[in-house]
């Protein structure tokens, strides 16, 4: 059973919103920042050009999501790497074995004759299903975008025996958890991570056209990834970038032991651990997407490199390990903001908020899903709410059955507001 949902969004520069839905746009994030303590960014036609892009099959079509120019520097970055992590070591196998599988989505992309159009990898925790249940009742319930097919996985890692007693429970209800012998616990974020990398790779292989790795503590904005990765598809899958979906980092710089405050002391890495006085350019690891030929590469990569005692997973995988492929910094980019201005550059919004910092994620969820239906026209059934914005484009979201009462709630409580 699934439910449709016709999704209308705004495309400029073609026309400009009125006054009157300026309005209802800006007492909705008003409405919606009072309520969970952020804010939500919309933006207008200003902030947009439009021009004629190709997608996969060779038509064209007025794109509103520019690609950002990728800042350039001339340095070689993996000269720039300490020692420890720029020479080679012997193979790690560092991976693990897999406890549980996905097996609804290995059935899914098993044997298919086309890829689907995204697989997300949500980094969670065994104690954390309340999180993945908020993920499986909003964003993670949009099955196809425009005929576009998404998948959901949740890279879980080793916990307690009651804990692994209720995940076993959850793994075959849902079937969407992969679970590697490696503690669960932010020290080795790192491996939990690349055993997603190594199922990729070796098991379920090239079945996706972009894989992307995300927090289970932010909310997706699907309608606006879709857009953003089918309107660029050529040019992502051509240059094959590491691509910042949440924030950049040029150059960061290690906070040390003599540095730390209550705030940055998950983050501390001693100087003997690396010794270099800035890490190379990364993905913030709240969202990061690649193409299989990029996360292969990464993986075999990380086969070979040295992973004690660095626990930053993000810093690691998409700075230590890409650095180490040669390619200078032609190998990542920021997608959908402005690298240095964070300052987005779709439509249809920012792709991710992350709510973790939140009291109640719970509500911030919600919130942000209501929002983000608030925004467009939607249809449920025989429900249909028009949301403030004279719309373009259509754009037609499935839902899976679980989404669907969740998305009824939603509505009600949009009409309302409405």
């Amino acid at each position: 059973m699934s439910a449709e949902i016709n999704v209308i969004i705004y495309q400029g520069p073609t026309r400009k919103f009125s006054s009157r839905n300026q309005k209802c746009i800006s007492a909705l994030l008003i409405i919606t920042g009072i309520c969970v303590g952020f804010n939500i960014s919309m933006f207008t036609s200003e902030n947009h050009a439009a021009t004629k892009i190709s997608n996969r099959n060779g038509k064209q079509f007025t794109a509103f999501s520019a690609l950002p120019t990728r800042p350039t520097f001339e340095a070689d970055e993996n000269s720039l790497l300490p020692k420890n992590f720029a020479e080679n070591v012997s193979q790690n196998s560092a991976t693990k074995r897999l406890i549980l599988r996905p097996s609804r989505i290995e059935s899914f992309v098993k044997n298919r004759r086309t890829k689907i159009f995204m697989m997300f990898l949500v980094k969670s925790a065994c104690h954390l299903r309340e999180r993945r249940n908020q993920v499986r009742n909003t964003w993670g319930t949009v099955e196809k975008v425009n005929q576009q097919e998404f998948a959901v996985i949740f890279l879980v890692g080793i916990a307690d025996e009651e804990c692994q007693r209720h995940l076993v429970k959850e793994s075959n209800e849902f079937g969407d958890i992969l679970q590697a012998d490696i503690p669960d616990d932010y020290h080795n974020l790192p491996d939990k991570v690349l055993a997603g990398y190594r199922w990729v790779a070796q098991e379920t292989q090239d079945v996706s056209d972009f894989y992307v790795f995300v927090d289970d503590d932010c909310v997706v904005n699907v309608v606006a990834v879709h857009d953003y990765f089918y309107t660029n598809h050529v040019t992502l899958t051509k240059n094959s970038s590491f691509l910042c979906g949440l924030a950049y980092n040029d150059h960061a710089k290690p906070i040390r032991p003599n540095q730390t405050d209550i705030t940055s002391e998950k983050y501390v890495v001693s100087y003997e651990t690396y010794s270099k006085p800035n890490y190379p350019t990364f993905c913030h690891g709240g969202m990061t997407a690649l193409t299989f030929s990029l996360l292969d590469k990464i993986f075999l990569m990380s086969e070979k490199t040295n992973r004690s005692d660095f626990h930053l997973e993000d810093v690691y995988i998409s700075g230590i390990l890409r650095s180490k492929l040669n390619q200078g910094y032609k190998n990542i980019q920021p997608v959908g903001f402005d690298g240095t201005k964070r300052k987005s550059l779709v439509a249809a919004g920012s792709f991710i908020w992350h709510v973790g910092d939140l009291r109640n994620t719970k509500h911030a969820f919600a919130a942000v899903w209501g929002s983000m239906l608030k925004l467009v026209e939607v249809k449920v059934g025989n429900e249909t709410i028009k949301g403030p914005l004279n719309a373009l484009t259509h754009v037609t979201v499935q839902l899976n059955k679980r989404g669907l009462p969740f998305t009824k709630q939603s509505t009600r409580l949009l009409r309302k507001l409405g």
